[in-house]
């Protein structure tokens, strides 16, 4: 009952509440006016980055009650846009900016645009550089925030200027080029001259020279840097009656004094030379060219032909008796021969043979002392002899079969070259004689000796001035063999022979088989 009585009394005064509400409102009320559209300014639009724009929005209808309009971007990393519709242009790209009043909503599609290029210039705009050497080069970009500034550099001549990826140029070579720096669709240009390698010093070596009438001498020159740039070198004589330049060459042709100057680049060295006369009775040295009509002299002497160089002054008939005999005259000094006469073995088929040479010559009742060098012979002059009794061995019917091959060499040079009727004809030398060649006088036993080789540096030296060739060993093919060369003479052994190491003045035996070795003739005057 209680329950029943309490929804009667809410029912009534709920229904009392609704009739005081209706009583209230008035019967002809407006109802609210609400937005139905939207017009944007601009429904496409198109910004540079960085830019702004200001769009405008219209609500429909006018008199709507709540024209309040909310900007919105899709993506504000592209384009942003605040509440007064100021559109900024963030980065390259496109997206939607939205305009909202209540229900309803419009749309503008934003473009971002980059930021053009308008100017190029290169940093410098012309420049000097150095052959070899490398410079910097750089752009400047107008307007500074333009988007595209990746620069693609190209050199009209690359064989005088290149340019890498960063704009650093080279200089190849003398010459110009224009390096060009291209961004986008704009262009500048840089003039590149690229200039020689300057000289800094120029020396000439001798600096000062004494010559003997008819004598000439060799300057070199020297100019740094190595790799300097320079029209050419020039050779002077301050008295060209005196001394003679060509090229560095200078000859000496009559007594006085001389400057000659060798300049390049602006630059300049010089040389004293003191020219003598010739003496009336030149002394006979070491060193002295022999000529074709038995004479000697310290020069070459014009209208004279060289067919070798003097390298011992002395009696070289004091052990040969063969050679005292047949020349008694020639008892002045040795004289070695402008070039090698070849390659020999020293007897191939001594193994068949099996004997030594020198047996048989003493054993023929010649007159010829053997070629067996024991420790007495190898320190003796005896290559005369030697060779005139080699030939009557090869010349012995019985010995058709193991001749000595490295004499047909010698007899060969004989008839090529022929030797004045005043020396010896030219002849295989000793042990004795090639270590003269090569150390010069050496007391004690020659097989001692080591690392002596002066007198042979100022032979090849007087050799190669004269147009001969120096005392080396080494095959038509390029092989060398250590500068070794035959002796006439052989070993106690039947299966070696001796030799004369050039390069350092050695004496010693080896195999007459394998390999074969040089020849150099010699005479006697």
């Amino acid at each position: 009952m209680i329950l029943e009585k309490y929804m009667k009394t809410s029912f009534l005064t709920i229904s009392a509440l609704a009739l005081a509400i209706c009583a209230c409102t008035p019967e002809n009320a407006p109802e609210t006016v609400v937005a139905e559209s939207i017009e944007l300014s601009n429904d496409v639009l198109e910004l540079t980055r960085g830019t702004t724009f200001r769009l405008t929005a219209e609500v429909f209808p006018e008199d709507a009650e709540d024209k309040t309009v909310v900007w919105t971007s899709l993506n504000e990393r592209i384009a942003a846009v605040d509440q007064d519709g100021l559109v900024t242009a963030v980065a390259i790209g496109e997206t939607v900016i939205k305009a909202g009043c209540g229900p309803v909503s419009a749309e503008c599609v934003v473009t971002v645009m980059a930021v053009q290029v308008e100017g190029v210039e290169v940093v410098p705009s012309e420049i000097s550089v150095v052959r070899g050497k490398t410079a910097q080069l750089s752009v400047e970009i107008t307007p500074e925030d333009a988007d595209d500034r990746s620069v693609s550099w190209s050199s009209s001549d690359e064989s005088v200027v290149l340019v890498d990826a960063s704009g650093m140029i080279s200089a190849v070579s003398i010459g110009e080029a224009v390096v060009t720096a291209t961004v986008g669709d704009k262009s500048a240009e840089c003039a590149v001259t690229v200039e020689g390698v300057p000289v800094e010093k120029i020396s000439v070596s001798p600096e000062e020279m004494e010559l003997i009438v008819g004598q000439t001498g060799s300057l070199t020159v020297t100019i740094s840097p190595a790799d300097a740039d320079y029209d050419a070198v020039v050779w002077e004589s301050s008295a060209s009656q005196v001394a003679s330049v060509d090229d560095g060459l200078v000859t000496a042709l009559a007594p006085g004094e001389a400057v000659v100057t060798v300049s390049a680049a602006g630059m300049e060295a010089s040389c004293a030379v003191t020219v003598k006369d010739v003496p009336e009775e030149p002394e006979l040295s070491i060193g002295d060219i022999y000529f074709s009509d038995g004479t000697t002299s310290p020069v070459m002497v014009e209208g004279k032909t060289p067919i070798g160089v003097v390298f011992y002054v002395g009696d070289p008939s004091v052990d040969d008796g063969i050679l005292r005999s047949e020349h008694p005259d020639c008892r002045n000094g040795l004289v070695v021969a402008m070039k090698d006469a070849g390659m020999a073995y020293w007897q191939l088929r001594f193994s068949i043979y099996q004997g030594r040479v020198g047996d048989w010559i003493a054993s023929s009742s010649s007159g010829f002392m053997t070629t067996i060098a024991d420790e007495d012979i190898i320190n003796m002059m005896l290559g005369y002899n030697n060779t005139r009794a080699i030939e009557a061995f090869n010349a012995a019917e019985a010995n058709w079969d193991w001749n000595v091959d490295a004499l047909q060499p010698i007899l060969d040079y004989r008839d090529a070259v022929p030797a004045p009727e005043s020396s010896s004809g030219w002849y295989w030398p000793s042990p004795k004689e090639l270590s003269l060649l090569c150390t010069g006088e050496y007391r004690d036993d020659i097989s001692e000796i080591m690392n002596e080789t002066d007198n042979l540096e100022v032979i090849n030296g007087k050799l190669q001035a004269i147009g001969g060739e120096p005392l080396i060993n080494t095959a038509p093919d390029g092989t060398s063999y250590g500068s070794y060369y035959w002796s006439s003479a052989e070993s106690t052994s039947y299966q070696q022979a001796i030799y004369v190491l050039m390069s350092n003045g050695s004496v010693g035996p080896q195999s007459k088989g394998y390999p074969q070795r040089n020849l150099r003739c010699i005479l006697a005057f």
